[in-house]
């Protein structure tokens, strides 16, 4: 199984930038979630995205932006091909570094998540899109090459990229890609799910929450996402074990027992499949990538 949490946790270690350009046909099984930013530049092709428990819509020429450990997966096949662009960048770098250079970043707030919400978009027109995409080709060039002095071009080719957007793109409300009757229905399912992730799980108890026979509420989260609500219950509550080993001092044996998980031996093995690594390392992992960062180890 393609397993992006260990290709972005082992990026992120190394360098608090990641920039790729893809365009591929990777499905993903499960919902997954980062430590970093995570920005979407879509340039071609349709795909959708369930954010925690809501369903939202990428199109051409739009950028979506989702909040570092926030739990979300694309759903929908891409039909013509799904073509990308992705910028992940390390949420300790980019709350305390990218902007301390004396650039006032509250100018550029309204255009990012604020509150409580876990994802923004903005839509651009084709000329803006070309600019950008040139940007990031340019960030993707600089972290492949790795020549002299590149983390100070990479940082001032994000900062050009943020002012681009700021300056051009226009918020997009969420578009409906279901109908709104299916819409509702998977909202609700994926609502019931989130709400209450840490209590023992029946897929009869659920479908009779949400007003569905159990074979009409399973063909249909199927359908969407691509696995059952199980499935998706077991890779959130994983995301939620993650936000509390970089937030809190709790125990693993606590968090595991706190997201839902009654055997610790379970849990471990839940955890490295899905992310590549132990809920030990991954703590590990997560506060050397902040302690270079404070202590300008990247040469930033």
């Amino acid at each position: 199984m393609f397993n992006m949490d260990e290709e972005f946790n082992k990026s992120l270690l190394e360098f608090p930038v990641y920039c790729r350009h893809k365009e591929d046909h990777v499905v993903m099984e499960r919902p997954h979630s980062h430590r970093g930013y995570e920005f979407y530049f879509c340039l071609s092709g349709i795909r959708g995205y369930i954010v925690n428990d809501e369903i939202q819509l990428v199109t051409p020429f739009s950028m979506v932006m989702v909040k570092p450990l926030v739990s979300h997966m694309p759903v929908l096949h891409a039909n013509p091909p799904y073509r990308r662009i992705l910028l992940v960048i390390e949420e300790t770098f980019f709350e305390n570094e990218l902007f301390s250079s004396g650039i006032d970043h509250k100018a550029l707030q309204p255009w990012f998540t604020s509150g409580e919400e876990k994802l923004s978009m903005l839509q651009f027109d084709a000329r803006v899109m070309l600019k950008l995409q040139e940007i990031l080709m340019r960030i993707e060039s600089e972290l492949t090459d790795r020549t002299l002095n590149f983390e100070i071009a990479v940082k001032g080719l994000l900062l050009e990229l943020f002012v681009c957007f700021s300056r051009s793109g226009e918020k997009s409300n969420e578009t409906v890609f279901l109908s709104p009757e299916f819409k509702i229905r998977m909202e609700q399912i994926l609502n019931e799910l989130t709400k209450n992730y840490a209590m023992p799980f029946s897929a009869e108890s659920l479908a009779r929450e949400v007003n569905m026979s159990r074979s009409y509420m399973d063909r249909l989260f199927k359908e969407i996402t691509g696995c059952t609500p199980n499935q998706y219950l077991i890779a959130y509550r994983v995301n939620q074990a993650k936000i509390k080993l970089v937030q809190t001092e709790s125990s693993v044996l606590d968090i595991a027992c706190s997201v839902g998980f009654g055997d610790l031996s379970h849990f471990y093995a839940t955890f490295k499949r899905m992310t590549g690594v132990t809920p030990n390392q991954y703590r590990t992992m997560y506060f050397q990538a902040c302690s270079k960062i404070g202590f300008g180890k990247h040469g930033i």
